[in-house]
C-alpha cells in the first residue's frame, strides 16, 4: 500500500533479497482500497499485508477454507483442500477442548507446511502483574490484562501498597 515509508523500506529490502535468488520484484505500490479490491479479486501474483487478532477464539473460516478463496473472501492464497476444511469443520463444532485445539493445531501444521504465507515478523508485548493479584491472566489484547478480572490477594485487603517506580 502506498504512503507508507515503513512498507517502502520493507519492499525494498524483499526486492534486493529476491534479486539475489535470480526473481525480480516489481514493486507495484497503490491506493487501500485498490490494493484490497484486487486482493478480494485475486488480481496479484503477490501482495505484501497485515493480519491482527485478539484474545478470543479467531474462526479460521475466513483465512483458511477453501470457500473463502472461491468467494472472493480472505483466503488471498488459495489455501486449503478437502483434508484442512475437515479440520477446520472439527475445530468450530467439536465440544470436546481436546478435540478443538488438536484440530487447531493440526491446521496450523498444514499452514505452516504448506507455507501459505511467508510471515515476517510478529510483535511481543511484555505485560507485568504484581504478584499481589490472583487471576492474573494474560491476552493479547491491549492492555494484555482484563483489569476487572483482577482479584487482590486477602493477605493484601486493606493494606498500604506503594506505587512501584
Amino acid at each position: 500500500m502506498s504512503g507508507r515509508a515503513s512498507t517502502k523500506e520493507k519492499v525494498l529490502m524483499i526486492k534486493e533479497e529476491m534479486y539475489k535468488a535470480g526473481i525480480e520484484l516489481v514493486p507495484f505500490p497503490m491506493d487501500f482500497t485498490i490494493f484490497y479490491k484486487n486482493a478480494y479479486d485475486h488480481k496479484f501474483d503477490a501482495m505484501m499485508g497485515a493480519w491482527g487478532g485478539g484474545s478470543g477464539y479467531q474462526d479460521p473460516i475466513q483465512l483458511w477454507h477453501t470457500n473463502s478463496w472461491a468467494t472472493k473472501g480472505s483466503n488471498f492464497t488459495g489455501f486449503g483442500d478437502a483434508e484442512s476444511d475437515s479440520i477446520i469443520a472439527l475445530a468450530n463444532t467439536s465440544l470436546d477442548k481436546g478435540k478443538h485445539i488438536a484440530a487447531l493445531k493440526a491446521l496450523q501444521q498444514k499452514i505452516y507446511d504448506e507455507q501459505a504465507y511467508i510471515v515476517l515478523m510478529s510483535r511481543q508485548r511484555k505485560v507485568l502483574i504484581h504478584k499481589r493479584f490472583d487471576n492474573a491472566d494474560m491476552y493479547n489484547d491491549k492492555p494484555g490484562v482484563i483489569l476487572n478480572n483482577l482479584i487482590l490477594k486477602p493477605e493484601f485487603a486493606g493494606t498500604s501498597q506503594k506505587p512501584v517506580k
